[in-house]
């Protein structure tokens, strides 16, 4: 008989015993706000406002007192920190609107923001000591890459350090593509529309390539590291991260 009513038993507690609980409690303190916060939210802001990995390895493979130029400062997410913490770094971004909110944000170290190019930013540093490079480098396709980072070489002392996170092969694709194609050596280049040029992403011989060919001698890496994409489509961002010397 207690079995057949134990079921009875357990749907009057959940309909009716907590509910009055739950209303109890508010008619003893009537001015308690009930807050319901969506932790969702909170981690993907976190987890994209966050430092990514390459962070470590400018403390890593640098130290404070050297100067760093940071290519792409976007949101800050890096540069923000490691200047913060006392880093010498100089960080530049195409983007007007980047580089005032950056300017906004650490007033100290406004002179330490410039929007301009890589190759044309902060032209009264003639050479910096290491660069960090974080994907903003690598589109369109290998050889325009390549050209990229010839370039990005003139930005660094003779055997000076490159941080690289570039993008890597085995990252989730964002939907809507139109066209694809792959390299001989197994790089991912996706086209999504004429108005914004294909994202390329690299495998482990072209990114080795690639440095190799632009002047740098890889001493560390590149390592695969994978991110969760905090925002729309989700899925995993992969990367190769490492360091390499200027071998001028």
């Amino acid at each position: 008989m207690l079995a057949r009513l134990l079921p009875l038993i357990v749907c009057f507690l959940l309909l009716w015993v907590l509910p009055l609980r739950s209303l109890l409690r508010y008619l003893e303190n009537p001015n308690k706000s009930i807050t319901i916060v969506d932790t969702s939210l909170i981690e993907n802001h976190n987890l994209h406002n966050s430092p990514l990995p390459i962070c470590d390895y400018v403390r890593l493979f640098s130290s404070s007192l050297d100067k760093g130029l940071y290519v792409g400062c976007g949101n800050g997410r890096n540069a923000f920190p490691l200047l913060s913490e006392g880093w010498n770094l100089y960080a530049c971004d195409v983007s007007n609107f980047n580089i005032q909110r950056a300017q906004k944000y650490l007033p100290q170290y406004a002179d330490r923001f410039e929007a301009l190019s890589y190759d044309q930013a902060f032209s009264y540093i003639p050479e910096f000591d290491y660069v960090i490079c974080s994907r903003v480098l690598v589109y369109g396709s290998f050889e325009e890459s390549l050209q990229r980072f010839k370039i990005l070489r003139r930005r660094l002392r003779p055997s000076g350090i490159l941080l690289f996170q570039l993008p890597a092969i085995g990252t989730d694709l964002w939907p809507k593509w139109i066209n694809y194609a792959i390299t001989e050596m197994g790089s991912l280049i996706v086209g999504y529309n004429l108005h914004s040029p294909s994202k390329v992403y690299l495998s482990f011989t072209d990114v080795c390539d690639l440095l190799e060919r632009a002047g740098f001698k890889i001493c560390n890496g590149p390592m695969p590291y994978d991110l969760p994409r905090g925002e729309y489509p989700g899925g995993i961002v992969r990367n190769w991260l490492g360091a390499a010397i200027n071998n001028n």
